[in-house]
Parts: structure tokens; C-alpha cells; sequence
């Protein structure tokens, strides 16, 4: 980093800036500008105090810019400053919705991992690349988390460890409309108050196995 960057500040980064900026491999010169724009209340674009703060020439400075845009971490915005004048401020809205989206694939990565272990603990046994698939494939049609465990519950009631089995349950759920557990409940109050219950509904949340 330039001397004129280090004499002038003491930089802050929170862990997840830190890890992002390290997965994305800038060069030098964009890594800089980047961690200076994030140190900035309202980074303004100033080549002039950029060139000082950062030791950079024009060119440096602007090639650096024009790599934080073009990975799409930054953009421009024209605003009024207290005078009224239009000034380029710099918008950090696409790196932190970046950082947003990969630790919500990460939380989704972990929770399907949890289901996975759920599956190979209930069916005392480790899953086929086939029945991960199947996962998966239900995970991506929109049957939920809870859904899915709830129907693998009802299956383990049932005594039947049958992914074909599991299958017609949450078909016939989404048949029924079902999307979480909540709905299984309303209709097994239905039920009890007709006193018909129908198949599958049976109250498995009471249910310790």
C-alpha cells in the first residue's frame, strides 16, 4: 500500500468486507481504492484527492476505478452536495449486496447440509447420489425445509424408509396446498372437528418417534 494511504488513515474492515475483498483477487490498485472507498462516509469522486491520499496518478486511479465498476462493485451517482452543486458519489450498494447474497447461499448451502445428515440419521444409513439428487430436486421446486422434514417424519411413523414413499407424501401435501407445518396442523384441527381424518394427517409434532 502507498505511504501517503498509510500516513493518512487507519482502516476499519469487518470480517465479511475482509473475506470478499480477498475472494476477488483485484489487483493491488483496485483492492486499495476499494477499502478506501468503504472507509468514506460519502466517498466522493475527487481524482485530485485521490492522487494524494493514494499516491496514484490519473491514470492509475481511474483504471482502478474502472475495475471496481466493471466487477461490479461500485457505481457512480450523480448528487447535489450542500451548495447544490452535482457531484460523483460513489455507491457501495453492489459489493455489499454481494457480500448479502453469498452469505445466504452459504446459510442455504449449511441448512441443506443439515438435511442431508437429518435423512442418513433417520435412515441409519448413508444416502445414494440418487437420493441427494431427489433432495435436491424437491429443495428447487419450492417444497420447503420444514415440509420436507415434516414429510419424512410422517414416513418414519408409518414405518415405511422409502424415498417413493416420502415422494407421494409431499405430492399429496401440495395437492392439499400444504406449505408448512402450520397448514398440516390447521387441517388436522379440521379434521378432528369432522372426525374424518384423512390420509396422512395425523399429529406427528406430538410425536417424539
Amino acid at each position: 500500500m502507498t505511504r501517503g494511504l498509510l500516513n493518512q488513515f487507519k482502516f476499519v474492515l469487518t470480517e465479511s468486507e475482509l473475506r470478499e475483498i480477498k475472494s476477488l483477487n483485484l489487483p493491488n490498485n483496485s483492492s486499495f481504492l476499494l477499502i478506501y472507498f468503504i472507509n468514506q462516509q460519502k466517498p466522493i469522486l475527487n481524482l485530485d484527492d485521490l492522487n494524494k491520499l493514494l499516491d496514484f496518478t490519473s491514470t492509475e486511479a481511474m483504471d482502478a476505478l474502472n475495475d471496481l465498476i466493471k466487477n461490479n462493485l461500485v457505481e457512480i451517482n450523480m448528487q447535489k452536495n450542500i451548495n447544490g452543486k452535482l457531484e460523483e458519489v460513489i455507491s457501495l450498494n453492489p459489493f455489499y449486496t454481494g457480500i448479502e447474497m453469498k452469505l445466504k447461499e452459504n446459510h442455504q448451502e449449511q441448512q441443506t447440509v443439515k438435511i442431508f445428515e437429518i435423512f442418513e440419521s433417520e435412515f441409519g444409513r448413508t444416502l445414494s447420489p440418487m437420493e441427494y439428487e431427489l433432495i435436491n430436486g424437491w429443495l428447487s421446486t419450492g417444497v420447503s425445509e420444514e415440509l420436507l422434514i415434516a414429510a419424512l417424519k410422517e414416513a418414519i411413523y408409518n414405518g415405511v424408509r422409502n424415498f417413493r414413499y416420502i415422494d407421494k407424501i409431499i405430492y399429496e401435501w401440495g395437492k392439499k396446498g400444504f406449505k408448512s407445518t402450520k397448514d398440516i396442523e390447521d387441517n388436522l384441527k379440521r379434521n378432528k372437528k369432522e372426525d374424518n381424518q384423512e390420509l396422512f394427517d395425523y399429529n406427528w409434532l406430538d410425536n417424539d418417534k
